[in-house]
């Protein structure tokens, strides 16, 4: 039961970067004590209520994350068709505790613990974002000094847009390939992210 913990423990005593989601069992301030000396990302969804975005990236910088890592792709939810055949389900014990902890005090109530249909409502109601645009990085630029990371990117095109708006890295994601039908493998498109790469070097 220990999840995130022991993968924040594991990754800080190899030396390599943990990113944490935003659905994790594990709070950001539970993973950043299980590990205080390793490097962690957070794993950020843009959500319909951006005050619980700025929750979520004031507590990250607070418990010293490094880098907003935030999924792009993800708009709305995609028919995850393998978890629907295997009627996927979570123990009892597994909670969102993020968007728990959020719940809690965006509305001044003390640890919700017991109320998990009000939790389950609250992350069906702001985990996506059908508006999302650039906009939105730009807002997210604006309310936090961590870098910002785009997960998620498959094209050139959009790779080069994020560099307009100021991001600090993108990472060539298909979200597991259950998103999207026929969405393309991640390396399929390194090629293409690695010409572009040396055309920028090549004119800096």
């Amino acid at each position: 039961r220990s999840g995130e913990l022991a993968t924040a423990r594991a990754a800080a005593k190899m030396g390599i970067c943990m990113s944490l989601s935003s659905l994790a069992s594990s709070s950001i301030e539970e993973v950043s004590e299980a590990a205080a000396g390793g490097l962690r990302w957070y794993q950020l969804n843009i959500m319909s209520d951006q005050s619980v975005t700025r929750n979520m990236v004031s507590r990250a910088e607070a418990a010293g994350y490094r880098a907003l890592a935030v999924t792009v792709d993800q708009p709305v939810r995609g028919r995850w068709y393998q978890d629907m055949r295997q009627k996927l389900s979570l123990p009892s014990y597994v909670r969102p505790a993020n968007f728990d902890i959020a719940y809690a005090q965006l509305h001044g109530l003390k640890s919700s613990h017991n109320d998990i249909t009000s939790i389950i409502h609250l992350i069906l109601k702001i985990i996506t974002c059908p508006g999302l645009s650039w906009d939105y990085i730009d807002w997210l630029r604006s309310i936090t000094n961590l870098p910002v990371i785009l997960k998620g990117i498959l094209s050139v095109q959009d790779a080069k847009e994020a560099v307009k708006h100021g991001v600090s890295g993108i990472w060539i994601s298909n979200h597991g390939g259950r998103q999207l039908d026929t969405v393309p493998a991640t390396v399929w498109k390194w090629h293409y992210f690695v010409c572009m790469i040396y055309i920028i070097l090549a004119n800096a």
